[in-house]
């Protein structure tokens, strides 16, 4: 299984990190997951040299703008971009609330309603279990991210195990979702002097991380003026486990 992180920024605007934006792979697998699609997600797929029309699934998190902006620009592109519109059928997961979402953004641009192509929004709520063809097993949890609510989500194939925490606070489900994890890309958005309420700081995220017993961690979703390799350094001071900082663009094997 294969991690290409196409964001790991915030809503702020920087010119090393995107908004959140993660595409799972699998050796043999001809589908492509896409887990959240903040604003850029399409252009930065094309320069990690990801074909976006091979993504049939797309899981949100939550409905902030930073992790959903680019569903429209993945719609539209169904539609109209050359050579010819989707036919595939595309199946959109994420936390209730999925459907009235879905209906502001149609009624907002209704050219992105689906043309050619079966569009399938599965809301899913914690614990759901789903089984994807190509040996993808992937469930949910749900997440700690204030009054947004959220799901976190657990990826399963070939015996290996990748955790995505989306925007949260620590909380028992996100160890409960990373226990025993090759691979766990958790938010950590502030140093405990900045700490923002629904998010994570270094040291919930390694108390996550050692109660979970997952083998590593990608930190993502880090708040300027902060750097990732900071906030992963004192996550490194507090705990035992292999911690670095995401970066745009690279591919991680899990």
């Amino acid at each position: 299984m294969k991690l290409i992180v196409l964001g790991s920024g915030t809503l702020v605007p920087h010119v090393r990190r995107g908004a959140p934006g993660y595409v799972v792979s699998g050796d043999g697998s001809p589908e492509l997951l896409l887990f959240d699609s903040g604003s850029g997600t399409l252009q930065r797929a094309a320069r990690a040299g990801l074909d976006w029309r091979a993504v049939n699934h797309i899981f949100y998190t939550h409905y902030h703008p930073d992790h959903t902006l680019d569903l429209v620009s993945f719609l539209f592109a169904a539609n109209y971009a050359p050579p010819a519109p989707r036919t595939r059928p595309l199946t959109v997961y994420g936390p209730e609330g999925l459907e009235n979402f879905y209906g502001h953004l149609v009624s907002a641009w209704p050219s992105i309603a689906p043309r050619r192509y079966d569009l399938d929004l599965r809301v899913l709520s914690h614990g759901a279990e789903l089984r994807i063809k190509g040996g993808w097993r992937v469930n949910c949890m749900a997440m700690d991210h204030g009054e947004s609510g959220g799901l976190g989500y657990r990826v399963e194939r070939s015996g290996r195990v990748l955790a995505l925490s989306g925007d949260t606070q620590y909380c028992e489900n996100l160890v409960r979702l990373a226990r025993g994890a090759n691979l766990l890309v958790c938010e950590c958005s502030s140093d405990e002097a900045n700490r923002v309420e629904g998010h994570m700081t270094p040291a919930q995220l390694a108390r996550a991380a050692t109660e979970s017993e997952t083998k590593k961690v990608l930190i993502t979703h880090v708040y300027p003026p902060l750097e990732p390799p900071e906030l992963a350094d004192q996550c490194g001071q507090l705990c035992g486990v292999s911690i670095e900082p995401a970066v745009d663009l690279h591919s991680y094997e899990v």
